[in-house]
């Protein structure tokens, strides 16, 4: 069995430079796994971490107290690790981070890991449909995990779990695909389940690939016209593309749709300056 593993990076709010803070991208992406090496891949993922982060051994109050295991449920956020690449980084946060997101591909090319998803750049001043977006990426992920899956497997998708009513009719909109007069991602064994990051290891990575690499590229690739006022557009963004973008794009594949159409497990939406995903990359 396969499984995929899907987090997200931003938020549907609507951009204003009246909020200097808020990011101008979304991005909602997954990751493919082995589930048969995922006693492995969650070992190497908790190393990996206390490797850079290593007081995250040291359990907290009301923690289960079983030792280096309890690792995992100390969430290194992608959010903080691309701070080490903005302008005013230290050194030693540039060292951190470049360390922790060069181990993280590490593992994605060890276990042959792919990356699906979507990018939407946001237009200043225009209301956003958070349902809408998460569901046609959401879609978009299940129809690549299901089109790559190897012969003879199933597979099965676990999203980062928000609200239940956000859960709720995300599933549903998953489940009138599965189960329709014409069924789509039959290769699934059930609907997308939902689980939280503290005890997931392929959710923690999601989110790294989701808040570290893609989402900060993106804003600095695409957010040129927001740079001026916006903190996330910053050019030491640049620095993850030029280091990482080629073995990000490695990760990525084409499959056939429903239609008989090519398409890239990693889409771009961007009205803003209609660059695309090599743009993304580096290429």
């Amino acid at each position: 069995m396969q499984l995929c593993y899907v987090d997200e990076s931003g938020t549907a709010e609507r951009l204003t430079e009246a909020n200097h803070d808020q990011q101008p991208v979304v991005v909602i992406a997954g990751i493919s796994l082995p589930e048969r090496e995922l006693t492995r891949i969650t070992h190497d993922w908790i190393e990996l971490k206390t490797t850079f982060y290593p007081s995250i051994f040291y359990p907290s109050i009301g923690q289960s107290g079983h030792g280096w295991l309890d690792a995992i449920l100390q969430d290194i956020k992608g959010a903080k690790i691309r701070a080490g690449f903005r302008t005013k980084a230290s050194v030693r946060q540039k060292k951190n981070s470049v360390g922790l997101l060069d181990g993280t591909l590490t593992l994605l090319e060890r276990y042959d890991a792919k990356i699906m998803g979507r990018i939407w750049m946001k237009r200043l001043d225009v209301e956003n449909q958070d349902m809408s977006m998460h569901g046609a990426a959401l879609q978009h992920i299940c129809g690549a995990f299901d089109a790559g899956l190897p012969a003879g497997e199933r597979g099965m998708v676990v999203v980062d779990s928000q609200t239940y009513q956000h859960n709720h009719r995300l599933a549903h909109s998953m489940f009138t695909q599965r189960f329709g007069k014409e069924p789509k991602h039959c290769g699934l064994v059930d609907m997308p389940v939902f689980g939280h990051s503290d005890n997931h290891a392929g959710l923690q990575m999601a989110d790294m690939v989701c808040s570290a690499f893609l989402a900060p590229i993106a804003c600095a690739v695409y957010g040129g016209p927001y740079a001026r006022w916006n903190r996330h557009c910053d050019s030491g963004y640049l620095d993850i593309r030029e280091r990482f973008g080629q073995r990000l794009a490695a990760r990525t594949f084409t499959w056939k749709d429903y239609h008989d159409q090519t398409c890239a497990s990693l889409v771009v939406s961007n009205p803003v300056s209609k660059r695309g995903v090599p743009g993304l990359c580096g290429a």
